[in-house]
């Protein structure tokens, strides 16, 4: 036989070696499934780890995904998607760098925690009062405004010849 037929058969091999390689490669499956969410406005998730792949269904922004298996080189994850086309549900695999391991704020539809005072306010300074979300904890501040309406009653003493004046404490008025 032809050396060169030969190298050419071996190059042929390892080329569709290469090109069947993402279908080929093996997924772990974990042992507990992971729980993530989806980091982008809408991603697609297709039949087999690859992008050329069929897309068998969309996930919106900040859905919450069970993962089930991962590939080797942890680029594409595989969790069970509603077949609308057969009923019930199959796997389909998405792309790890669309997906995040806490929802993400931007998606959330916030409940909040009540409201914290950090500084109150006062005739001269306005306050501050926070609270979080229970459910991806982002902090939520807001000022808090000036008192106003406030009657100071200012007075004059004498003490040894050292006239000082003083301001009783702030009553709100009523």
């Amino acid at each position: 036989m032809n050396v060169k037929k030969i190298v050419v058969a071996i190059l042929a091999v390892a080329l569709s070696l290469m090109l069947a390689l993402p279908v080929i490669a093996q997924a772990m499956v974990l042992d507990i499934p992971v729980t993530m969410w989806v980091n982008k406005s809408k991603i697609k998730v297709y039949e087999e780890p690859n992008e050329k792949s069929k897309s068998i269904a969309k996930l919106k922004g900040g859905t919450q995904i069970l993962l089930e298996q991962v590939t080797d080189d942890g680029a594409w994850y595989a969790t069970l998607v509603e077949d609308t086309k057969h009923g019930g549900q199959r796997l389909g695999w998405v792309m790890n760098a669309d997906l995040i391991d806490t929802l993400p704020q931007s998606f959330c539809k916030h409940d909040w925690s009540a409201w914290e005072v950090e500084k109150e306010p006062t005739c001269t300074e306005k306050g501050y009062r926070y609270r979080f979300c229970t459910i991806c904890g982002i902090r939520d501040e807001d000022d808090i405004k000036k008192l106003k309406g406030i009657t100071h009653v200012y007075s004059t003493i004498l003490l040894d010849d050292i006239r000082m004046s003083y301001s009783v404490p702030p009553l709100a008025n009523k």
